[in-house]
């Protein structure tokens, strides 16, 4: 994982007209930057969602490109949910997305560049694979989504993932990893990363170095953020990530996630995080829907904005 600076300022990315746009999958690819969102193409509601894609050269001049994915199978026919890009050391892309099944069970899935030559990445590929996973024993059938990009750990040469989710037996939230080889098959590692009583629901987890020393791991100061679906709020958090034990622990529990610092006190929500090569930051986006009403939204045709924070 990069270790970088936490974002601070806000920007706003402009979106098709007459859609609906709410969270994001960014990422930086052969000289443009990547834009996944959920996006409904058919009106200004949330209601079967598909993976809408804009790339820019700069953050600010944005082409819109055909939608990268739509609902058409059993595991993703009530929607493509929230998801990430990752990029592997040769170059490979991986996506890894919720999809919403056909009984609203939400399972996390993967795709590829269907032509990986065009450097706009203009079509996918849903791996046959799919889903590559389930909600494991516990947890919801409807509480368990929003794949975080993947990170490589040298330890024991996988890659790892967080998935958001709840325990209901304390209405705790939790953060939940998963490793894998060959993204096709995952390991759930015991034990959640990180949970707080009485968050509930945590959507769209992020995780990331952001200070320390160079002496020790134990040093590195990591940001963990959680989307808190109870209230609709971003809530973030300083603390220490102990790889080994799969532990996330902060340092002033007073102000844990959920519980303690807002990422913005607006409508910002559902935010992903990515580390942009071209400026050596973090960037991070949010989904901000606004205060209009859904009539208000029909009438003027389209509904919600997404902003981005970035050093």
């Amino acid at each position: 994982m990069e270790q970088r600076d936490a974002a601070v300022a806000a920007h706003w990315l402009p979106f098709p007209a007459g859609r609906e746009l709410h969270e994001a999958a960014p990422m930086y690819y052969r000289g443009q930057y990547h834009f996944f969102y959920q996006y409904n193409p058919k009106g200004v509601v949330w209601n079967k969602i598909a993976w809408g894609h804009a790339v820019s050269p700069d953050l600010v001049h944005w082409r819109h490109l055909p939608v990268a994915m739509v609902p058409d199978q059993w595991y993703d026919i009530n929607g493509v949910l929230t998801g990430s890009a990752t990029m592997l050391p040769n170059g490979t892309v991986i996506l890894l997305y919720t999809g919403n099944s056909d009984t609203f069970m939400q399972v996390q899935c993967l795709a590829l560049p269907a032509d990986p030559t065009d450097p706009l990445l203009r079509t996918w590929t849903k791996h046959p694979a799919n889903p590559v996973i389930f909600p494991p024993p516990g947890i919801g059938d409807r509480d368990f989504r929003d794949p975080m990009a993947a990170w490589f750990d040298k330890s024991d040469n996988t890659w790892r993932t967080i998935i958001g989710s709840k325990d209901d037996h304390g209405h705790a939230g939790i953060a939940l990893m998963y490793k894998t080889k060959d993204f096709i098959k995952y390991e759930l590692i015991p034990n959640p990363v990180h949970r707080v009583e009485g968050t509930g629901m945590w959507e769209c987890i992020d995780l990331y170095p952001v200070s320390g020393g160079s002496n020790s791991p134990e040093e590195v100061i990591y940001v963990m953020k959680a989307s808190v679906n109870d209230e609709w709020h971003d809530y973030y958090a300083l603390g220490r990530f102990h790889a080994e034990a799969n532990r996330w622990t902060p340092m002033d529990p007073e102000a844990d996630v959920g519980i303690g610092m807002r990422v913005d006190w607006g409508k910002f929500y559902a935010s992903t995080s990515f580390y942009d090569p071209v400026k050596q930051r973090r960037v991070s986006w949010g989904f901000v829907g606004e205060t209009d009403s859904p009539n208000t939204d029909i009438a003027k045709g389209w509904a919600s904005l997404q902003g981005f924070q970035g050093k």
